[in-house]
C-alpha cells in the first residue's frame, strides 16, 4: 500500500528513521530526483545539484498503511507535515506514476530529460545549461526536437541534449 507524505525537507532523514522505527525496516521510500551539473566559475569544476521533482512529497510503501489507526498514530512523526488523503482510491495511479518515473531514470537513479519532455505542459523553466533559470513556452514537439519560444526568439532544441527543464 503506497501513501504520499508531505515532509519537512530539513527533517527528511528523521522522518524516514522514525517511520522505519515505528513500522519496521520494511518501509519502502521513493522520491523522484533529477540531477544536473552546475559549473563552478572559480575552480572550473562542475558540481552536481540534486532536485526533488515533487518538492517535499515522498512516496512510502508498507502494508500497515491500510489501517486507519496506524495512520492516526503516525501523523505525529517528527518531520511529517501530513499524509495526503485519498491514497486508498488512487493506488493504481500512484503505482503507474512511480513506474513511469523509474522507467525514465538513468543508471544512477536520477530522472532523465525524457521524463520532463513527455509532460503536456506549455510553459517550462530550464534548470541546467546556458539558459538556466529562464522560463520558456513550448511551441512545437517533434520526435527528436522541441521548439521553444525564449524571450521572443524561436529556439529548436534536440531532445537528446543535456539541458534539463521542468514544467512551471
Amino acid at each position: 500500500m503506497w501513501i504520499v507524505a508531505k515532509v519537512k525537507l530539513n527533517q527528511l532523514s528523521n522522518f524516514k528513521e522514525q517511520l522505519k522505527k515505528y513500522l519496521d525496516e520494511e518501509v519502502v521510500f521513493y522520491q523522484p530526483c533529477a540531477a544536473y551539473n552546475i559549473p563552478n566559475r572559480k575552480t572550473g569544476k562542475e558540481k552536481i545539484l540534486k532536485k526533488f521533482v515533487l518538492g517535499s512529497y515522498v512516496f512510502c510503501k508498507h502494508d500497515l498503511f491500510k489501517d486507519k489507526t496506524t495512520l492516526q498514530q503516525l501523523k505525529f512523526i517528527k518531520g511529517l507535515d501530513y499524509f495526503l488523503s485519498g491514497f486508498l482510491d488512487n493506488q493504481v495511479e500512484i503505482l503507474e506514476f512511480i513506474n513511469y518515473c523509474k522507467h525514465n531514470e538513468n543508471s544512477h537513479g536520477y530522472l532523465k530529460q525524457s521524463f520532463f519532455s513527455n509532460l503536456t505542459a506549455t510553459t517550462a523553466k530550464f534548470i541546467s545549461g546556458p539558459f538556466s533559470n529562464m522560463v520558456f513556452k513550448i511551441i512545437s514537439k517533434q520526435k527528436n526536437k522541441l521548439g521553444v519560444l525564449l524571450r521572443d526568439k524561436k529556439v529548436i532544441l534536440d531532445k537528446k541534449s543535456e539541458y534539463l527543464f521542468y514544467p512551471v
